[in-house]
């Protein structure tokens, strides 16, 4: 969503030329804008700065992905960081599993002491 002045808010589309931080993605306007003064700051082939939040939604390979910018941001972040989610790690690997599994152990332990 791109906003100016006392426009409203409007989506626009955008070709994104760099996402490798995760903080401030770049890429180029791929239309012009449809208010007003947001048309007289922004134009079509304009480079702009964003973060991967102001992202509702993605066209890919000319069709459009159904995804949440949660989802969104999960599989930008998988492919920086070349890390799978912790849902896709085994059970014994997964942190919170080995938490509440010694969590359990601890309390049998207690209750036969």
């Amino acid at each position: 969503m791109f906003q100016a002045g006392q426009d409203s808010p409007e989506r626009m589309w955008v070709i994104v030329e760099q996402c490798g931080d995760m903080e401030d993605w770049t890429g180029r306007l791929d239309n012009d804008p449809a208010q007003d003064f947001t048309a007289s700051v922004l134009k079509a082939g304009q480079l702009v700065h964003f973060h991967p939040f102001d992202v509702i939604g993605i066209w890919e390979d000319t069709q459009p992905i159904e995804d949440t910018i949660g989802e969104i941001v999960d599989t930008k972040m998988r492919l920086l960081t070349n890390k799978l989610p912790e849902e896709s790690r085994p059970w014994y690997k997964n942190p919170t599993v080995i938490v509440g599994i010694l969590g359990v152990i601890a309390t049998i332990v207690a209750a036969l002491i």
